[in-house]
């Protein structure tokens, strides 16, 4: 499955980043070790005259090695998945290193630069804390970053610092980016041999941390890009399928359907009830007074009555809109074009005073 919502995409990111905090607490075993110190079973040995099995209480099942850390040594915590956060990429781990493989050239080099802009702010973000978590931006030929000691605190252990490396790989067989980690230690200064569960949780962190800097600068885009759509909207008359006037809205049904609750009222408008499934608006209308209308800058419409309804339709990228009586008759094309007008009066308005947006 494929997910292009990069505020979801985003959410993900901060909630596993920020999931694993209190390392000492949380990913040690909750209970007693008393099963580390068990005495060494004996194998059971069978009577090679009776053929009989002595009675015993200390048997061996296995006599196999076993590898790995028990007790309270043993990390409980589930691994660190990798997320693909660039759209199509794909992410692989080997040897203790992430590549993240990308579909074009051009796609690693928008990627590229987001992370190098990613890492430069936070070197200036963190310019004022202690040297050991100063994050240092080193370039080779543009295709090579190192950063300086980082404590990655809040999202795995506390006192383990790291340096890591992104190389820009873009040749005819593969294109993407590898991340590996180049050295460890200690709060304390001292160097740390890490073991593989740890080489592998560490890799995965610092890889979901780079790419959630290309995933940021995407979702901050998308919301400038959504605001700018929120504060223009181009409208037009046209016809619906029955050659009635309607009004045409250059913005997706979702935006225009959350803007109307603040526009509305500037019209004289109440909502009185609305079902978006349908994209019907009941309203009821009280004529503003002069200093409205003028504050708008619209001449005011005449409307017969108080209850109206209006009509949205989703056309995709565009929203359709009719204003109807309460029994869903059209009003004349002449008042359609007047609330037109009024609603484009109206979004102006809303947009140089926020104050009022709901």
């Amino acid at each position: 499955m494929r997910n292009n919502d990069p505020l979801i995409t985003g959410a993900i990111v901060m909630a596993l980043l920020s999931g694993c905090t209190q390392t000492n607490e949380i990913d040690q075993a909750n209970g007693q070790f008393d099963y580390t110190q068990v005495e060494k079973l004996t194998p059971l040995v069978q009577d090679t005259k009776t053929g009989r099995i002595p009675t015993t209480r200390n048997y061996l099942i296995s006599n196999q090695p076993v590898y790995g850390n028990v007790g309270e040594n043993l990390d409980i915590r589930p691994p660190v998945q990798t997320l693909n956060l660039i759209p199509y990429s794909r992410s692989y781990t080997r040897n203790n290193k992430v590549f993240v493989q990308v579909t074009t050239s051009a796609q690693l080099e928008d990627a590229w630069r987001s992370i190098k802009r990613g890492i430069q702010f936070e070197n200036q973000t963190q310019a004022e804390d202690e040297a050991s978590n100063r994050l240092n931006l080193r370039v080779n030929n543009d295709r090579l970053i190192e950063t300086d000691w980082v404590n990655l605190n809040q999202s795995i252990d506390n006192h383990i610092l790291v340096r890591y490396r992104v190389e820009k790989q873009d040749t005819s067989l593969q294109k993407g980016l590898l991340i590996s980690i180049i050295a460890w230690k200690n709060a304390d200064d001292q160097p740390v041999v890490p073991t593989d569960v740890m080489k592998t949780r560490y890799v995965n962190t610092v890889s979901n941390n780079v790419m959630s800097f290309y995933s940021g600068e995407k979702t901050r885009e998308t919301q400038r890009k959504a605001q700018a759509r929120l504060r223009a909207i181009p409208m037009q008359m046209g016809v619906d399928t029955s050659a009635l006037p309607i009004i045409i809205a250059r913005i997706p049904f979702n935006m225009l359907w959350a803007r109307l609750p603040s526009i509305l009222p500037l019209l004289g408008m109440q909502i009185d009830d609305r079902t978006q499934s349908q994209g019907l608006i009941s309203i009821v209308y009280n004529e503003p007074d002069d200093e409205s209308w003028d504050r708008l800058g619209i001449s005011r419409w005449a409307l017969d009555g108080y209850d109206y309804q209006i009509h949205l339709g989703d056309l995709q990228n565009r929203t359709s809109i009719s204003l109807t009586d309460k029994e869903g008759k059209p009003v004349a094309k002449e008042i359609q074009e007047s609330f037109m007008a009024g609603l484009q009066a109206a979004v102006k308005y809303n947009n140089e005073h926020p104050v009022l947006k709901k």
